[in-house]
């Protein structure tokens, strides 16, 4: 059992459902806080990554401790319970909430986050434990069986190394012979046997190593995630082909004012960028240790029926079918006035057919517009109050109540005789931040 144990992934081993198996060593430790005796037993869902992989299970506490003790008939007890002091039987499910400390002896009454911090300077002091930071980042698996990405510049020799492309300390073949770049073919599917797509291109793959000898390409290709992790820095300078970027021009640029992303991403996309671009930052190929000032996570648009969008439920909105029916720049000016950009809301026919018709109004109130002396006296007020919210608005990112400026503004122009020259070419600039004002993207009517 215990050799079964040990060929289990990570994946494996940190799914709830799985069922939990393990085997008793004959074994006892002592528990050095309490001196209790407990059993050291080998399990299938520990993860050999966190801390020495030796870890001590806390099943009135953890989802995956409680059920293997649970199959095992062992010992649980609480340790922590609910701070508004409510019941919880960890026998029949784990608590596993930050809470008041209990059966803890000198750490009792605690709040969970000091009695953590006590013990483990505790432990430093009598010299079995010490604080020690535990980073998200996990080795990163370069395994996609996939043609499109980033070919990895090695070979493999006929005497079983892997030798780089090129020896970095030559220049004229570095520029000769980098980037690797991917070969044409029109059958970019994995291949029946599983192997890399570019496994069968055989004229590609055989190569030769830095001395002239036979060898084989990497046909394996880099992730999605290699590209992502530091486009915006090719952004900067896209023609270069001397290097990935000038480097007074990164200095000009860097680091990203603002960036937005998918909550989705927050773990993995943000810290390989970082990783990326710290490692860059050692090498002395960018200006800046990190990559972005500021950054803003989106929220998630949501089906109609409230549910988050998904082929099995059937409420996915599809964009064409909107720009098709209501035209882009409806659709655009609604995903703005919906809510609050870190939110998340249902979408809403009712709202793209409003701000679908707030359009087809500013069409008509070119009519109103005058190139005489008096004409937009009544809209002085209400225009500038507009120009100085919206642009304290649109400078907040609260494009959302922006766009409410604008449907007030137009409400007071149709009550109004007229509107000048100078008011409507300052509505149009606040307004092409948005959307393009051009009738040909309006759709059907």
């Amino acid at each position: 059992m215990s050799a079964a144990a040990k060929q289990k992934s990570e994946m494996e081993r940190t799914a709830i459902q799985k069922d939990k198996t393990g085997v008793f060593t004959g074994t006892h430790v002592i528990n050095p806080f309490s001196g209790e005796r407990h059993p050291v037993w080998v399990a299938d869902f520990v993860l050999t990554t966190y801390g020495t992989g030796a870890i001590m299970c806390v099943p009135g506490h953890d989802e995956r401790d409680h059920a293997f003790s649970k199959k095992y008939g062992l010992k649980i007890t609480q340790v922590v319970k609910p701070a508004d002091g409510s019941y919880i039987d960890v026998e029949q499910a784990p608590y596993t909430e930050y809470g008041i400390s209990v059966n803890s002896g000198k750490y009792s009454g605690l709040t969970s986050e000091k009695a953590i911090a006590e013990m483990t300077k505790d432990a430093e002091v009598a010299g079995f434990g010490n604080f020690k930071i535990n980073y998200k980042l996990r080795d990163w698996v370069f395994s996609r069986q996939r043609y499109w990405g980033e070919p990895i510049p090695v070979v493999y020799t006929e005497d079983g190394r892997i030798e780089a492309v090129v020896d970095t300390n030559n220049m004229e073949e570095v520029h000769k012979k980098l980037p690797v770049e991917l070969p044409h073919t029109d059958n970019y599917k994995p291949s029946e046997t599983g192997e890399a797509p570019l496994s069968r291109l055989t004229e590609w793959v055989n190569t030769t190593d830095r001395s002239g000898r036979p060898a084989k390409r990497e046909t394996e290709t880099m992730p999605t995630w290699a590209g992502s992790s530091w486009y915006y820095i090719r952004y900067i300078d896209p023609k270069n082909d001397e290097e990935f970027a000038n480097y007074e021009k990164m200095k000009y640029w860097l680091p990203v004012d603002k960036y937005f992303g998918d909550g989705g991403h927050t773990t993995a996309h943000l810290l390989y960028s970082r990783f990326w671009h710290r490692f860059f930052y050692d090498l002395n190929l960018v200006p800046c240790p990190e990559p972005y000032k500021w950054r803003m996570t989106g929220g998630l648009l949501l089906g109609a029926d409230g549910q988050k969008m998904s082929k099995s439920r059937g409420n996915v909105i599809n964009p064409k079918e909107i720009i098709d029916k209501y035209g882009a720049d409806a659709c655009r000016l609604y995903l703005c006035f919906i809510g609050p950009y870190d939110e998340t809301y249902p979408w809403d026919d009712h709202g793209v057919k409003a701000t679908r018709k707030f359009i087809d109004s500013l069409f008509e109130l070119r009519q109103k517009v005058k190139n005489e002396k008096d004409s937009g006296l009544s809209l002085e007020r209400p225009y500038n109050l507009m120009v100085k919210k919206v642009t304290d608005m649109c400078e907040n990112l609260k494009m959302n109540t922006a766009v409410s400026e604008f449907m007030i503004f137009a409400n007071a122009a149709k009550k109004a005789s007229s509107i000048s020259v100078e008011q409507w070419k300052g509505f149009i600039k606040l307004l092409a931040p948005l959307f393009l004002l051009s009738q040909k993207n309006f759709g059907k009517k």
